[in-house]
């Protein structure tokens, strides 16, 4: 008697989740500093993340143009590791170098491939015109100005969190008196970012926790412990702004609910 209603709530709940996994969110932030250059005021980032090779591209690419960045940066799982799509991973963000320069950097889930998918992927990219940020740092030049922006490798590339760690610090210190941007898969480790005095930091890999809570927000996210703190959106430590995407993509379940993908604008203002 009362398996019809039940029935028809989960249906109902399915057909919302898959609804959202593919209802791509645009967020919008603006972050002030003293550091950013005139040139800069209104410079544009769009952030991507957690594609896992999923047939977005039309969208994205759409998106991508309307909002005109300046740049575009990709924080990782650009594929999946169980389901290796190199051509989907391009699909997506092939064409994005048109629109704005684009880098790259790596989750996880690249880590996870072998190292000749990955030199195939990353290959492929930069023939694209995508530039991996490998523990690297850029300048980002505009009306003889410029800015900083570093990119790490996911820790699983480094064997141990504590060198891995000390990379990133050492990217950072090399700052200087330049803003600085760091491109980066693991929103769990902002003290570490703090740290290391970044001004700006991108990161993904949350998912926004994919399955989560109508109003209690995420259960669980990788990396980090039940009811993360770090799952989506902007957080202030200190001297430090970190900007975490939910991302675009899903892994092992296939769907999102109250978790929807998202693309990140990001607006640089000075003060």
């Amino acid at each position: 008697m009362h398996k019809a209603p039940f029935t028809l709530g989960l249906l109902a709940l399915g057909a919302f989740g898959l609804y959202q996994t593919r209802a791509i969110a645009l967020r919008e932030y603006t972050v002030r500093h003293e550091k950013i250059p005139p040139s800069f005021d209104g410079f544009r980032v769009l952030h991507l993340s957690d594609v896992h090779s999923r047939g977005f591209w039309r969208e994205i690419r759409a998106r991508a143009a309307s909002l005109s960045p300046d740049i575009i940066v990709i924080t990782g799982d650009l594929i999946s590791r169980s389901k290796l799509d190199i051509d989907g991973a391009l699909a997506v963000v092939g064409s994005l170098p048109r629109i704005a320069p684009t880098y790259y950097v790596t989750g996880n889930h690249e880590a996870g491939i072998g190292a000749e998918p990955l030199s195939a992927l990353t290959g492929q990219l930069r023939k694209a015109g995508v530039q991996p940020l490998r523990n690297q740092t850029v300048t980002v030049e505009k009306e003889a100005q410029s800015i900083r922006l570093s990119g790490v490798d996911d820790p699983v590339f480094w064997g141990s969190k504590q060198a891995w760690r000390a990379r990133v610090r050492q990217l950072g210190r090399t700052n200087g008196e330049a803003f600085h941007l760091l491109l980066t898969h693991r929103p769990e480790e902002l003290p570490v970012y703090r740290q290391a005095r970044y001004d700006l930091v991108f990161a993904g890999h949350s998912h926004g926790g994919q399955i989560c809570l109508p109003f209690g927000g995420a259960i669980i996210a990788p990396g980090q412990e039940l009811f993360p703190r770090y799952v989506g959106g902007r957080y202030d430590e200190g001297a430090t702004t970190m900007i975490v995407s939910r991302g675009l993509g899903t892994t092992t379940i296939p769907v999102r609910l109250f978790a929807r993908p998202e693309v990140v604008l990001a607006t640089l203002r000075t003060v």
